[in-house]
C-alpha cells in the first residue's frame, strides 16, 4: 500500500512540474510576422484576466485558456481563420492549440509569449 501512494504522488509531482515547465522558445520573428500578415488574422491570449489586465497584445482577443472551447466557435466560426495564441511561457497556448485543432481549426501558431509577438508588430503591449 506504502508502494502504491508513493507511486502516486511520483506520477503527481511529475505532472504538476510538467504543468508548470517551459514550452520553450517562441517560434522565429519572421514566422510570427508572416501569420500577423494574414488577413483577418485572429490574436487570441489565452491568459487569466490579471495577466491580460497588465499588458497584452493590441488588438488581442482575451479568452482564458478554460474557455477556449466554449467561446471560440462564437469568436471564430471559420476553421480556417489564421489564429495566432499566446501566453505567459506558451504551455497554456500550446493546450489551447491542441483544443483548437480538435475542434477543426487548421491554421494555429503557438507564438508562446505576448512579448515575441509584439515584437513581432514592432509594438509595444498595452494595458
Amino acid at each position: 500500500m506504502r508502494n502504491l501512494l508513493l507511486s502516486g504522488l511520483i506520477i503527481f509531482s511529475s505532472a504538476l512540474v510538467l504543468s508548470c515547465a517551459d514550452a520553450g522558445p517562441p517560434p522565429e520573428k519572421d514566422v510570427i510576422v508572416e501569420a500577423l500578415a494574414v488577413p483577418g488574422n485572429l490574436i487570441l491570449d489565452v491568459r487569466s484576466a490579471g495577466e491580460y489586465a497588465g499588458g497584452h497584445v493590441d488588438g488581442a482577443i482575451h479568452v482564458p485558456v478554460s474557455q477556449v472551447v466554449d467561446r471560440m466557435p462564437t469568436i471564430a466560426p471559420d476553421k480556417e481563420q489564421q489564429i495566432i495564441v499566446y501566453c505567459a511561457k506558451g504551455v497554456r497556448a500550446e493546450k489551447a492549440e491542441k483544443s483548437l485543432r480538435a475542434m477543426g481549426y487548421t491554421k494555429i501558431l503557438n507564438a508562446k509569449t505576448p512579448g515575441a509577438v509584439a515584437k513581432a508588430m514592432g509594438k509595444d503591449l498595452v494595458k
